[in-house]
């Protein structure tokens, strides 16, 4: 058991030695070693043989495309065609000598039975036959038909 005890303290006594060796090593002062810089030796340039930077490159854009070119005009070029109409015609109905014509308006959400000369809100009835609607508005002219292979002639 005493001696267990003494290598015990002889760690301890070794340890605290190294323990002061590296504080004494740490607070030690040394001087840093001096950093010479190289000395860069210029050949000697007269003023002719000086150039100016030409500064007009740098201004220029370097990643701008070119414009697409213009489209081509065309002469007496077609109009563009007007969206299609979102009302469908759903009936003709004949009642004694006048024709009317049921059509659902999607927009709105019902369905609306109108005669020749009615609006459909911004487009008016133009004229109503046994199987086409005509409707007038901004754009000129439009006709609905009922789809082929319907039912018979309506009384």
């Amino acid at each position: 058991m005493e001696q267990a005890r003494s290598r015990t303290r002889t760690r301890k006594a070794a340890l605290i030695a190294v323990l002061f060796a590296c504080a004494g090593f740490a607070a030690w002062p040394f001087e840093p070693a001096p950093v010479v810089p190289p000395v860069i030796a210029q050949p000697e340039t007269t003023k002719s043989q000086k150039a100016a930077l030409d500064l007009a490159a740098f201004r220029v854009p370097m990643w701008v495309a070119d414009p697409a070119p213009p489209a081509p005009v065309v002469a007496n070029a077609p109009a563009p065609r007007p969206p299609p109409l979102k009302l469908q015609l759903l009936a003709i109905i004949h009642e004694g000598e006048i024709y009317k014509a049921a059509v659902y308006d999607p927009d709105s959400d019902r369905i609306l039975v109108v005669a020749a000369g009615e609006k459909i809100g911004t487009r008016s009835v133009d004229q109503i036959d046994r199987s086409t609607l005509t409707l007038r508005d901004g754009t000129g002219k439009r006709v609905l038909a009922l789809k082929a292979g319907g039912g018979g002639e309506g009384s």
